[in-house]
């Protein structure tokens, strides 16, 4: 691949359009996250991003933003930065490139290609056939991380895993009795409903759900008191409580107009479907999407609340117990030979579904792109020993409570040489009151 030379003034106006992309966040699963500037001779003129899935794709914001600006016709000699290839087929909406095509655009810069195998290089040929300058490359990385999730989707065939943890300084997640709250501060945990807005979708296990009772969903305010609005008469007041985002589209008129945009889903791996039929995640399944994955012997056992969970709009999905315990790998990718037996909590961790096989399901049917993993330390270690974790956010408390707790965050696997470690590489370190967040990827993911 030819080396491109990019001027101070290129990579300006292509972080522009990486914040501007950043916008779309949690509204344009399943497709990328994309940002669009229009330049004319060093000059910005306009800039779009795609703002949600269905709607027009920043390319074309960017454009009809233009032509706000200069009266409705587009000079020739603009320039495009794009951060990501622009599509050249037919999908919810015409190929962007048509439309780059059709206004004469004298160069398009594009920070990295499309993954998607329909698209990879298409886009880029069609620009050049056309007569149009295109070239590629310029702050890719950071183009990349900004579409891990749609990358991992279309190299992995399954959602991104980002694995959340609340964590005192000594690495615990709760007190030996259990009691959790709160670990982190307040400003740290209305932080988290801004990204499981973002992700749109959080996934825990049975025992976290008996333990805390929690609503899993990104809501406006942490106040408990809440709960008083979600009986049957009130029912139009939990929407009150969801945190939603305002976006901007345009409609099939051509009109622009502003909607609330919420679509959640949360997910819980009961494999004896033990959930409470009165628990709060139960109570509010008729509002946000709940889907409970459980065992075939499980619904036989338990009819009656299998029955009741149905008719309180909960989607329950059958899979497969997990035949075989997960291997571990140190940081090399190598598979640690005779490692010690593990020690998940003792009960319903032991009897873990197929992974793998959830995500399929979650993938391919529910069309879930991203998750948010809350959880205990017995599924998050099944997951890490699986390798499905994409990312960590460590939430670290300035608190400690002493060690002998069987609240660790991860459990036991079986390494007994530092050198098998599974070793984690820390990206960013931001304060949030007094605690750090950290956010981190898995050496082996890379």
């Amino acid at each position: 691949m030819i080396k491109e030379d990019f001027t101070k003034e290129d990579k300006k106006f292509m972080r522009i359009a990486l914040t501007l992309a950043g916008k779309g966040k949690g509204t344009v699963s399943p497709n990328p996250l994309v940002g669009a500037v229009i330049v004319k001779d060093g000059i910005f003129i306009s800039g779009g991003f795609h703002a949600a899935a269905g709607y027009e794709h920043a390319e074309i914001n960017a454009i009809k933003n233009a032509k706000i600006k200069l009266g409705g016709r587009l000079p020739e000699g603009l320039k495009m930065y794009v951060t990501l290839e622009p599509c050249s087929i037919y999908g919810r909406t015409p190929p962007c490139t048509d439309a780059l095509i059709s206004n004469k655009f004298s160069e398009i810069i594009i920070s990295i290609q499309d993954p998607n195998p329909e698209i990879n290089g298409q886009g880029l040929f069609k620009l050049r056939q056309a007569g149009l300058k295109a070239r590629t490359g310029l702050l890719q990385k950071q183009a990349e991380q900004l579409n891990e999730i749609f990358f991992t989707n279309i190299k992995k065939n399954r959602p991104f895993i980002c694995a959340k943890t609340a964590s005192t300084l000594d690495g615990n997640l709760a007190a030996r009795t259990g009691d959790s709250k709160w670990i982190t501060s307040e400003k740290s945990r209305l932080f988290v409903q801004k990204i499981r807005f973002e992700y749109g979708c959080v996934l825990t296990g049975i025992n976290t759900v008996m333990k805390d009772n929690p609503f899993l969903y990104p809501r406006k305010s942490l106040e408990r008191r809440m709960v008083h609005l979600f009986n049957e008469d009130c029912s139009e007041n939990i929407e009150k409580t969801f945190l939603k985002k305002e976006i901007l589209i345009t409609d099939k008129d051509g009109k622009r107009k502003k909607i609330q945009y919420f679509n959640f889903r949360r997910v819980i791996i009961d494999p004896e479907l033990d959930i409470n039929i009165n628990s709060n995640i139960a109570d509010t399944s008729r509002y946000i999407k709940t889907i409970i994955f459980t065992s075939a012997e499980s619904i036989e056992n338990k009819a009656e609340n299998y029955n009741l969970l149905l008719n309180k709009g909960v989607n329950i999905e059958v899979v497969n117990k997990s035949k075989n315990k997960p291997a571990v790998y140190n940081a090399k990718g190598q598979k640690i030979q005779n490692q010690k037996p593990g020690n998940p909590n003792p009960g319903k961790i032991e009897k873990i579904l197929d992974l793998n096989e959830i995500l399929e399901i979650l993938f391919k049917k529910y069309e879930i792109t991203s998750i948010m993993l809350e959880c205990g330390p017995g599924l998050l270690t099944s997951f890490l020993k699986s390798g499905l974790i994409d990312k960590f956010l460590f939430f670290i408390a300035p608190k400690i409570i002493g060690g002998n707790n069987p609240y660790s965050i991860i459990n036991e696997l079986g390494i007994d040489k530092m050198s098998d470690s599974i070793n984690v590489k820390f990206d960013k370190i931001k304060k949030i009151q007094n605690d750090l967040l950290i956010e981190a990827y898995p050496c082996l993911q890379e």
